[in-house]
């Protein structure tokens, strides 16, 4: 059974995903934010943070970084989760 866990972004209005498969725990983050405070402009990965902070909690395995499409709406941080987590990188080819 696949269990599905949504974030919310205010600033970019944006939903980010962990999508995992309960049995074999291997998981995937989806459209991941990364955070632009535009006062300062000031990167920050609070929200992506918040996402692998509950997978490592939960004892779920980061294998995929997937991006939906390229976002003019958000930053996206899926090379920040591989990054942390050695997660496969995909975005579609259109």
């Amino acid at each position: 059974m696949e269990h599905i866990k949504a974030w919310f972004d205010p600033t970019t209005s944006t939903v980010s995903y962990l999508v995992w498969d309960a049995k074999t725990r291997a998981a995937a983050i989806i459209d991941p934010v990364w955070d632009f405070e535009h006062n300062s402009a000031r990167l920050s990965t609070a929200s992506c943070d918040e996402i692998l902070n509950f997978a490592r909690e939960s004892d779920l395995s980061i294998d995929w970084a997937l991006d939906t499409h390229a976002h003019a709406d958000h930053l996206s941080a899926t090379h920040y989760v591989k990054a942390q987590t050695g997660a496969k990188v995909g975005i579609g080819a259109e």
